[in-house]
């Protein structure tokens, strides 16, 4: 009984933290307004509440479900991130693969 216990915690920290990472990127997309289908107000709720109502959310799921709670994020982020590339213009994703590429070759250039 303390094994399942101590296994039901281990789930439930895993899905806090995958829960704040979720919430850092739903802070960014809809907090700071970087979603290109928001089309309602932004919710300025701040980091830490993001982080602390993903991570807790996320963290119950873990600790009821066990190993469901990778699904139940990776789920939540397929829909996040399918909401925000629908209808997304192609050449924007160019333009963003262009310039991630042009950083990371500066950087390795610039250090060598």
């Amino acid at each position: 009984m303390l094994k399942d216990f101590y296994d039901r915690f281990i789930y439930a920290l895993i899905g806090f933290v995958l829960g704040a990472v979720l919430g850092v990127i739903l802070w960014i997309l809809y907090d700071k307004g970087f979603s290109v289908r928001s089309h309602w107000p932004q919710l300025h709720i701040g980091l830490t509440h993001w982080i602390k109502y993903s991570g807790s959310l996320f963290a119950i799921i873990g600790f009821i479900f066990k190993d469901g709670v990778g699904t139940a994020v990776g789920g939540v982020g397929a829909e996040v991130g399918e909401h925000e590339t629908y209808r997304l213009p192609f050449g924007y994703t160019l333009v963003a693969i262009a310039i991630v590429m042009a950083a990371i070759s500066w950087h390795h250039f610039r250090s060598v």
